[in-house]
């Protein structure tokens, strides 16, 4: 168990802060892009809607009359300038999606490993060509997942592998995204995770007891209680 150092505490309060700070950043994108995308559906749907009304009175003044033609020109040029407006805006919004989606791949590796299986899942019905659509959604969903899980205390049970190399089921107690405990059954086999600058790290200790009273009071198996839990200040382990 080592003694306080403020040096590292406040190192690691630093790279949980930057994560923060990553995630609120994003948050500011995916608002400023939902609102962006929302006004531009209507829109571009609006302005294909004239150009297909447009091309259909173009048709209708080539089969009515030769003498129209320098007429036809014109709405010609017309439609193709709004053409690649409409172009020159869709490549925009992808552009914008694709970098809001590169961000989130930059940050996965730092995420809980509950809420990585979670956007590996999200993930996985885009094809390498989806629409922009498709990758807004993708985007959002992710961002969705990740308020939720940053704003709870949750519980989950999946293995960890310890120093020797042995693979052992425990329960694993979030709080946010930043910061983890796991304990086995019986408290044998314990420590605490934390996102850091390199991913997500699992780091063991011997605090055990504590853990597992805190999660047996989060599935309501012991009475309600404060439980003071191990604080990991540096490459140990402390309180």
């Amino acid at each position: 168990m080592s003694a306080l150092a403020l040096p590292a505490w406040a190192d690691k309060a630093q790279s949980r802060d930057k994560l923060v700070q990553q995630w609120l950043s994003l948050e500011q994108q995916k608002a400023a892009l939902q609102s962006d995308w929302q006004q531009q559906k209507p829109v571009l749907a609006q302005r294909m809607t004239l150009l297909e009304a447009e091309k259909q009175q173009l048709q209708t003044l080539l089969a009515n009359s030769q003498q129209g033609s320098s007429q036809v020109q014109v709405k010609r040029a017309e439609m193709l300038a709004q053409q690649s407006e409409l172009e020159q805006q869709q490549v925009s919004a992808r552009l914008q999606v694709k970098q809001l989606n590169a961000q989130l791949d930059g940050l996965t590796s730092r995420l809980p490993p509950p809420l990585q299986t979670a956007w590996a899942q999200e993930q996985e019905g885009l094809s390498d060509d989806a629409d922009t659509s498709a990758l807004l959604q993708v985007a959002l969903a992710k961002l969705e997942k990740l308020y939720t899980f940053d704003s709870r205390v949750s519980l989950y049970e999946m293995p960890v592998t310890t120093p020797t190399g042995q693979q052992v089921l425990v329960k694993q107690l979030y709080l946010g995204i930043t910061t983890a405990w796991f304990v086995s059954p019986d408290g044998a086999i314990s420590g605490q995770g934390r996102s850091e600058d390199d991913g997500w790290q699992w780091h063991f200790g011997d605090q055990g007891q504590a853990i597992l009273r805190a999660v047996e009071v989060f599935e309501k198996k012991r009475q309600a209680e404060l439980v003071p839990m191990p604080v990991l200040l540096s490459t140990g382990a402390g309180r």
